[in-house]
């Protein structure tokens, strides 16, 4: 391996023009493929994505099927085996270099998402940020593959520090007003709100928006929150029904028009099922994911 990164160097030594940054990108990419540190999931989106960042997709992928999280192929279409696997159904990474990239979801060919109305902002190795009227559309809607009406999980990364309360809304859908998918990350008295799979909003402290989120209803009366890996709050909540219009991020979908819309910048978002434990282990390789596209906060 030695020898090889010496070749590596001398070949940059002699062709200065690729630029440190793809020097450097060159030297993780050949390690990850000489030293057998990748895996079958990371090689087939990186072959839908022209392979961009793909030593650190490669990581927070290869370390999601480590940890038991991602135990499909991501080879196919849909849900399930040839998608994410058991727990995961949907998953946008858009922190990456371009917008059509971003909207690609992880785990198969299916759910790719599209901008709505007046188009978020794309910032490349950063994400979406919303312009409060337009939206990003999933496709995806509740009730397929791991997502169901009493185990399902949503997660976003909200980039942006904002301490300024607001009423905006990260994700969500609803279709007949009585049961909702929703996330406010700071609203009136420095508390977030959620809603998953019901009618009831549910509150509790914080004091920014910035942070990898993550709403877990992992029983048909109880949601548990998170925030960059720690518990906020576990609250009691009778479960609902689920919408039948697909997920919005940067807004919720309200049976067809763009509601809520936000302002914020979002770098990723997930759907699927998820165990606490299981969440605590996503936002650790979101986390790592980030940092090294040059972003904090998630």
């Amino acid at each position: 391996m030695k020898r090889l990164y010496a070749l590596i160097a001398a070949a940059a030594l002699c062709f200065p023009s690729i630029g440190a940054w793809a020097w450097w990108q060159s030297i993780q990419q050949v390690a990850i493929s000489a030293g057998g540190g990748g895996c079958s999931q990371a090689t087939a989106f990186l072959a839908r994505n022209g392979n961009a960042n793909s030593a650190a997709t490669t990581t927070f992928i290869c370390g999601l099927v480590t940890d038991g999280i991602i135990t499909g192929t991501m080879a196919g279409s849909g849900v399930g085996a040839t998608g994410c696997g058991s727990k995961i159904d949907a998953l946008y990474l858009y922190s990456t270099d371009t917008s059509a990239h971003a909207l690609l979801n992880l785990c198969s060919t299916s759910f790719t998402a599209a901008l709505l109305a007046t188009n978020p902002t794309f910032t490349a190795s950063q994400g979406f940020t919303g312009n409060a009227s337009g939206a990003i559309d999933t496709t995806f809607i509740l009730g397929v593959g791991a997502y169901t009406l009493n185990v399902a999980t949503a997660a976003v990364c909200v980039l942006n520090n904002r301490t300024t309360a607001n009423t905006n809304i990260e994700f969500g859908t609803d279709d007949a007003g009585t049961t909702f998918l929703t996330f406010r990350p700071l609203m009136g008295s420095n508390t977030y709100e959620v809603s998953i799979n019901d009618n009831s909003f549910l509150n509790s402290a914080t004091t920014t928006s910035q942070g990898s989120w993550l709403v877990n209803r992992t029983s048909s009366s109880s949601v548990s929150t998170y925030r960059n890996g720690s518990l906020l709050a576990t609250q009691a909540s009778a479960v609902g029904a689920m919408s039948a219009v697909s997920v919005y991020v940067l807004a919720y979908n309200n049976n067809g028009a763009i509601a809520s819309p936000s302002s914020d910048q979002i770098g990723a978002f997930m759907l699927g099922a998820l165990s606490n434990a299981d969440g605590v282990l996503y936002a650790a390789r979101l986390s790592t994911y980030m940092t090294a596209l040059g972003n904090s906060g998630c």
